[in-house]
């Protein structure tokens, strides 16, 4: 008859706790054993890196006498870019009542392009330089170490360049178009504002200018200062500056101011030609047809007694000129004229062809 042996519960307890402190025993050794490669492996790179140190220093200081010139060049590249950024800095987040209401936008766009330009001047001295040294590289009969090293180098240079360009061109652009949005909304009133001041002085847009122009143009200085003259026009001398700027930038030529405060509309329903502006007391000269094109000489001027916008203008038709009263929009919101822009040519007014 066969007894099951019995083992102790104290005795099983204990080789579950050796057990235990085998296997982590052997975790241990695994960890070290890993350290231990790690650390052998870390300790050759080391050699290996500090036997090729000398090696290093030898391409690099070869390669200096081909990098140091367009590194130089690039420095000045990277000066102006930071410069055009942190000008830019005061209207890139601006936007709504903000932008509207910020002091210097004309200032900041003249700064920011006057930077843009150099950024661009500078930039292309560092592509000149760089391409005279990789032609100078290119002709060695025997590459080394150095000249692989200053290969290495020219190509981190232009990766950089086109950095610093590309981050100049984004905030030059960027200020331009908030520029721009500030002057839309106010070119139209301007130039309306211009061409009543020219009614009220009794001369036309030539002799208007005539009067303003120094040499053969009108100077910023000037053209803001008929700006500020005009009444019930809102618009600030930076406001000015960049509608000046917007039209030309070196001052308005002639052809420009001209183009800019003629008003021309188009009709596009048909409607008459009158001799005077109250309609109870006009007479008809002559129908307007559609597609027809007015030179506007007076107004808009509103007519409150009979709810309508009226222009006195001037159309030529077939050789004869047409001038007289022609209403804009009636009292019941229909539009017979639309704004339009002209050119002349041959003394006639067209419309450009739309491309």
């Amino acid at each position: 008859m066969c007894h099951a042996m019995h083992i102790h519960p104290q005795v099983v307890k204990s080789v579950k706790v050796l057990e235990g402190r085998v296997l982590q025993a052997q975790k241990d050794m695994k960890e070290l054993t890993g350290k231990f490669q790690k650390s052998k492996g870390e300790y050759a790179n080391k050699e290996r890196a500090e036997a090729n140190l000398h090696i290093e220093v030898r391409n690099k200081k070869e390669a200096a006498q081909y990098v140091e010139g367009p590194r130089a060049k690039l420095e000045a590249v990277e000066a102006a870019a930071k410069a055009a950024e942190e000008a830019a800095a005061a209207m890139v987040s601006l936007t709504g009542e903000e932008l509207e209401g910020f002091a210097k936008p004309a200032t900041v766009l003249k700064n920011v392009e006057k930077l843009h330009a150099r950024v661009t001047e500078k930039a292309a001295v560092v592509r000149e330089v760089l391409k005279e040294q990789q032609k100078v590289l290119a002709e060695l009969k025997t590459q080394t170490g150095g000249t692989a090293e200053a290969k290495k180098q020219f190509a981190s240079i232009s990766q950089k360049l086109q950095e610093f360009v590309g981050k100049t061109s984004k905030a030059s652009s960027i200020v331009k178009a908030k520029c721009a949005s500030l002057v839309t909304a106010k070119l139209d009133p301007a130039a309306e504002g211009i061409h009543k001041h020219a009614q009220k002085k009794k001369l036309s847009p030539e002799q208007l200018f005539k009067s303003l122009k120094s040499g053969d143009k009108i100077s910023e200085k000037a053209f803001c200062k008929l700006l500020a003259s005009l009444e019930g026009l809102s618009i600030t001398s930076e406001q000015a500056k960049l509608i000046c700027q917007k039209l030309e930038s070196d001052g308005i030529s002639q052809d420009t101011f001209i183009k800019y405060v003629v008003i021309y509309y188009k009709v596009v329903k048909a409607i008459v030609f009158t001799d005077a502006l109250d309609l109870a007391k006009c007479k008809t000269v002559r129908r307007g047809d559609v597609g027809e094109i007015i030179e506007v000489l007076e107004g808009p001027v509103r007519d409150e007694a009979n709810d309508m916008t009226r222009v006195r203008g001037t159309s030529t038709v077939d050789g004869k000129v047409t001038e007289g009263w022609v209403t804009v929009s009636g009292n019941k919101g229909t539009a017979f004229l639309e704004k339009t822009i002209v050119v002349k040519k041959e003394d006639k007014v067209v419309e450009p062809k739309k491309v």
